[in-house]
């Protein structure tokens, strides 16, 4: 028991977990009505989104890459999901639609940072600008109502008494633990951690960055359905914010920007903490003017913190049993 414990307390998720749960508490006291199971379902809904986003983002870090079209991608998805659904055509068809544009965008910066060795930083700007533009050419002005059906099923429905919106957070997940108990997954630690390495050890570095950037555009097109479900219409610009609150989720949740350390469960409370960050300072009543400072300044607090347990590396230590002493179990 106690080495599970010794496990969980030094896994680098495990700080962000503290950091989400105190936050949670928080808010139970600062936040009329947040307690109870319908607060709750409605938080995870809006945080579903920023969720996926930052599950994606961990991989292609934990990789040695860097993603910033991930934003961008959500907003072609967005307007490509309502246009269609928009024009009759059924909701599964047009998610995929919009689930292939992403996948191209996530090709696309799979194959020239991959393969053609380009910097992932300007190489994910020049994508974004790419899908961006195409949003913006498919829907020029927010409209659309999307399907009202799918609405209602995001927000209260449920697949074997799962909510909807929770299963939007487990597919990234799901896929991220079977890639991570094949070699592949081995292989994306070896190469974020030295890829130089990693090549001459036989693991194909270009393969590996190519996956992740596919893995996240489809992760974060699950996200941008998400999000059309919580909005209800088409907004070319709606995802551009979510690029930068994801990179900060993914440092708070522990993931070296250096590549090759952390995991996407702690990216996934980064995310968490980020958003419930947002009901702390609505709580706490602060005036309307200062609101979004004030969310900026406590998660560039959580990001300080991180950093700093990250460099000193405090471990709680358990007692050891002695010798003669019962068995716990």
């Amino acid at each position: 028991m106690k080495s599970v414990l010794k496990r969980i307390t030094r896994s680098s998720a495990f700080p962000a977990f503290v950091l989400m749960v105190a936050v949670y508490v928080a808010n139970t006291f600062l936040v009329k009505g947040f307690t109870g199971g319908a607060a709750l379902l409605s938080f995870i809904n809006l945080a579903a989104p920023l969720v996926c986003l930052t599950i994606a983002l961990s991989v292609v870090v934990i990789g040695g890459g860097f993603d910033v079209s991930l934003g961008a991608i959500v907003c072609v998805v967005n307007v490509t999901y309502v246009t269609f659904v928009d024009k009759g055509v059924p909701v599964f068809t047009a998610a995929l639609a919009g689930i292939g544009l992403a996948m191209a965008v996530g090709l696309l910066n799979g194959v020239m940072v991959g393969f053609f060795r380009l910097n992932p930083l300007l190489t994910t700007f020049a994508t974004t600008s790419v899908a961006s533009g195409l949003a913006l050419c498919i829907m020029p002005t927010p409209s659309g109502v999307g399907n009202a059906d799918f609405i209602r099923f995001y927000s209260s429905g449920n697949i074997l008494g799962i909510p909807t919106s929770v299963w939007f957070i487990l597919v990234p997940l799901i896929i991220w633990f079977v890639i991570r108990m094949t070699p592949f997954g081995v292989w994306i630690y070896a190469v974020g951690k030295d890829e130089k390495k990693a090549y001459f050890s036989g693991i194909p570095s270009n393969l590996v960055h190519f996956t992740t950037y596919l893995y996240a555009a489809f992760c974060t097109a699950i996200g941008a359905i998400a999000l059309s479900g919580n909005i209800g219409g088409g907004n070319p610009t709606v995802g551009l914010s979510l690029s930068m609150n994801a990179v900060a989720a993914v440092v708070i949740g522990g993931v070296a920007l250096t590549g090759g350390g952390g995991n996407p469960i702690g990216a996934m409370f980064g995310a968490m903490f980020m958003y419930l960050i947002t009901y702390t300072v609505y709580g706490a009543k602060i005036n309307a003017y200062y609101q979004g400072l004030s969310t900026a300044i406590i998660m560039l607090a959580g990001v300080l913190l991180m950093s700093l347990i990250k460099k000193y590396k405090p471990v709680i230590r358990l007692p050891l049993r002695k010798a003669g002493d019962k068995h716990e179990e």
